[in-house]
């Protein structure tokens, strides 16, 4: 673990029994994502990419592979996400979204869910598949909004709550600090304000 982190930035965890949480660096997959001995990062999204880089396909089908044996759910977590930007521009080299896409479907049964951010959207997101005319889903994703403001969105942080037998999600509330109120007033303290919970807000 300490050396996969050291040299690549990905690593696992075992916070409590029963619960594998897996931190993916997703940087390698970002199409604006330059290596270090590349000279002209502008014109680096038209060349070839590594199939897998720095072994990380590999590592998540080994760890999702041992949290099956050891009867695990797993939070998979990282920064950008798959999926499209504030733009709507890919934000993965299609090939690895893809690949993570299939070692999901591979794995769906012990994927409890997924936690990203970048974005500085509150939402979430629902990997479907279809198998004989059924569509089902193959794990959610969590997007975060930010505490920074420089995409113009108000701070914000996200609270889920989990059953502790199960692993299973239970809800998530989200709150929010009102920049307008708090330049306009001049105040020196702030208080955050829950915005909505999960299970008020979509049931």
């Amino acid at each position: 673990q300490e050396q996969n982190l050291a040299l690549a930035g990905y690593y696992s965890a075992l916070p409590v029994e029963g619960l594998r949480v897996i931190s993916l660096n997703t940087m390698y997959y970002n199409l604006e994502w330059c290596p270090d001995n590349t000279t002209d990062c502008t014109s680096y999204a038209g060349l070839p990419r590594e199939i897998d880089p720095m072994g990380q396909f590999a590592w998540l089908e080994e760890q999702l592979t041992a949290a099956e044996t050891a009867d695990e759910r797993v939070f998979i977590q990282g920064h950008i996400s798959p999926g499209r930007s504030r733009g709507f521009d890919d934000l993965w080299f299609e090939p690895y979204q893809l690949k993570f896409l299939e070692i999901l479907d591979d794995h769906s049964g012990v994927v409890e869910a997924l936690f990203f951010s970048h974005t500085h959207r509150d939402e979430y997101i629902l990997f479907l598949a279809r198998e004989d005319s059924v569509i089902h889903n193959l794990s959610t994703m969590f997007v975060n909004s930010a505490v920074s403001p420089r995409s113009d969105n108000n701070p914000s942080f996200r609270v889920v709550f989990y059953q502790p037998s199960t692993m299973h999600l239970l809800d998530y509330a989200v709150s929010t600090l009102n920049l307008t109120d708090v330049l306009t007033s001049g105040a020196t303290s702030v208080s955050w304000e829950e915005e909505y919970q999960f299970t008020t807000e979509y049931t």
